[in-house]
């Protein structure tokens, strides 16, 4: 017997959507072929600041750690370095 509780629980789990902010950090690194030590150096951010971004291990960046990757990779826009997209899961 399902209550309305299980019904609601139920319906978003099997369609849920998920918002992504992507970290493209690595990416850009390896079209330019640089090594973490030369953004940290280029950068003037710590190195594990950078080492987490790099591994998409990190939680959340601030607007001035950006500003100083875009600044050292010489970025047009900040799209280089992080892109948001929004994608639907469907899941049964």
């Amino acid at each position: 017997m399902l209550t309305i509780i299980t019904f609601i629980f139920i319906i978003v789990v099997i369609r849920t959507v998920i918002l992504l902010i992507v970290n493209k950090l690595s990416e850009l690194m390896g079209k330019k072929r640089l090594k973490i030590s030369d953004v940290v150096v280029k950068s003037g951010l710590a190195r594990n600041t950078v080492v987490e971004l790099y591994h998409g291990r990190a939680k959340g960046v601030n607007f001035e750690t950006l500003d100083k990757l875009c600044v050292a990779l010489g970025c047009e826009s900040l799209s280089e370095i992080v892109e948001f997209k929004q994608e639907v899961e469907v899941k049964s």
